[in-house]
């Protein structure tokens, strides 16, 4: 039986033509969380995506920490990690963040794409810059 996939089963080589956007990832997230997880967008309490957001934004910055400690040439405490598999953690970490936010924005009905826009231009105009998305 042919099922539709709105995401490959394997990650496959990047396209840098391919740009991802909001809606692919509301998408794909909805759709993991559904199936992958089996639990409605809705079947979480926003106070504890809230709290999973923080946690993964926690994660990062202690990722940064290390990265930070490593260049001082204080590697304790970084089980002999590289700078370079620091950044990785730290690019997984943050990517952790946003996918979680977005969970956060689709359990309370907001868009965060036009979340986004609306706060670009706003601070936008808030500094007299005249650049807007």
């Amino acid at each position: 039986m042919f099922r539709f996939r709105l995401f490959r089963a394997k990650p496959a080589p990047r396209d840098p033509s391919t740009a991802l956007t909001f809606e692919h990832l509301r998408q794909a997230n909805l759709r993991r969380s559904e199936v992958g997880f089996g639990q409605p967008i809705d079947a979480f309490d926003p106070s504890d995506r809230f709290l999973e957001v923080l946690g993964e934004l926690g994660e990062a910055a202690n990722a940064y920490k290390k990265i930070v400690r490593t260049k001082k040439g204080g590697a304790r405490g970084n089980k002999g990690a590289t700078i370079e598999e620091l950044r990785a953690k730290l690019r997984l970490e943050l990517g952790d963040t946003l996918v979680t936010l977005d969970l956060v924005c689709q359990g309370l009905g907001i868009c965060l794409e036009e979340a986004a826009i609306d706060s670009f231009n706003s601070k936008s105009r808030e500094i007299g810059y005249d650049g807007f998305l």
